[in-house]
């Protein structure tokens, strides 16, 4: 879905330049407008397309119009929620939608329909073979006729042309023929196995500078490069940004102390100072609702009730999707009244390292504490970002 206004022909040519060619999305139930209502904010009107059954009794029907749903029924005379054909130079958002490939699951289950009718298909853990029902000869002419049928063959089970003459594997032979492999002439025509060649995603390696961490909770290799150079927090998440990053975080003791173990060796191989002058910007800030308003106390920074949606657990939170949210803050606050919110101002969030003077705890290693996001002086940050994911796909 769009942020940005557009007209109709605007909207298609949008839809057309996202992925696999999406278009204007068509409403098949009835019910899509009431859900889109529900899940999506700040949405007055939307370019949509719907059968003629949806759109019979439109009340608002410009001729040679197209279908906008108007949450906001009130420019046209219409309740909420309502259905109308407008003219196509209206501005609206577009939701648009594309048919996602078919995954390797659901090609896998095909196939074993196909094993039922001809024969039996055989799987290893990152192919499927098939056995063709017909034969061929071999082409010297042109080598590539084998991955040309194969793909041909496999299509309306893949929908795509992921597939390519069988090249056996050990774990193909051991799943298909104990007696192995056979050489024979080339003037001899035999059926051929093809074999699919569906992408196999995994993480990548980190960007130069950039340390690995695995995150458990959430099944993420995540990327942190600390930066030794001071800045103010805008001006850090843009130098992140510039780097495809955002200011970092962290998803429980375990990042904690891995990210604690990168200032130890800034400190101890480049002698990066530390102490109360000297923390580091994390990404998160405080949540707009828990404002001095939302907090429903007159002194301090988060409501005292466990189970308020501004408790102390609650009252930040990740941003730029850095870490799982809600963050793991509630017993890393350097003193009992932290977050305190001092002066309705302090809406960032920093990690203390060593010495600290300004609370009866003295040790700031991995303790946290609330601060303005436009303090008098810069700090020390992490940029965090997903590993790239990258293919490794099983091709000759």
């Amino acid at each position: 879905m769009t942020k940005e206004l557009m007209a109709h022909e605007e909207a298609e040519a949008h839809c057309a330049k996202q992925e696999q060619k999406s278009t204007i999305a068509f409403m098949h139930r009835e019910a899509l407008p009431f859900r889109i209502y529900k899940h999506f904010t700040g949405v007055y009107s939307l370019w949509l397309e719907a059968s003629v059954a949806i759109t019979r009794d439109l009340i608002y029907d410009v001729k040679g119009g197209h279908l906008l749903l108007a949450i906001d029924g009130y420019p046209y005379n219409l309740p909420n929620i309502a259905l109308a054909r407008v003219a196509p130079t209206e501005k609206a958002m577009v939701l648009c939608e594309y048919t996602p490939r078919m995954n390797q699951a659901e090609s896998n289950y095909l196939l074993r329909r196909y094993g039922e009718i001809y024969y039996p298909t055989i799987f290893t853990s990152d192919s499927a073979y098939v056995r063709t029902a017909s034969v061929l000869q071999r082409n010297d002419k042109d080598p590539s006729m084998d991955h040309k049928y194969c793909k041909h063959v496999l299509r309306p089970f893949l929908q795509t042309d992921d597939a390519q003459a069988a090249v056996p594997t050990r774990e193909f032979l051991d799943r298909s023929s104990p007696a192995g492999l056979e050489a024979m002439s080339d003037a001899r025509a035999a059926p051929i196995y093809c074999q699919t060649t569906f992408d196999v995603m995994e993480y990548g390696d980190c960007p130069e500078n950039y340390k690995p961490f695995y995150r458990k909770e959430t099944g993420q290799k995540f990327c942190h490069d600390f930066i030794d150079k001071p800045r103010f927090y805008d001006e850090a998440e843009a130098d992140c940004a510039g780097d495809g990053a955002h200011i970092s975080g962290f998803t429980g003791r375990e990042e904690l102390d891995f990210l604690d173990s990168l200032l130890d060796a800034a400190q101890e191989e480049d002698d990066v100072p530390f102490g109360h002058e000297n923390s580091i910007w994390l990404g998160a800030r405080r949540r707009e609702a828990c404002n001095r308003k939302g907090i429903q106390g007159k002194e301090g920074g988060f409501n005292s009730d466990p189970t308020h949606p501004c408790s102390r657990l609650r009252v930040f939170e990740w941003v730029h999707g850095v870490a799982q949210n809600p963050p793991d803050f509630e017993s890393r606050w350097i003193g009992p009244l932290e977050p305190n919110f001092v002066s309705d101002d302090e809406k960032c969030v920093e990690l203390l390292k060593g010495e600290q003077t300004r609370w009866d705890d003295k040790d700031g290693d991995k303790k946290l504490n609330d601060v303005p996001c436009d303090p008098d002086r810069g700090k020390y940050y992490f940029c965090g970002k997903e590993a790239p994911i990258v293919s490794k796909k099983n091709n000759l």
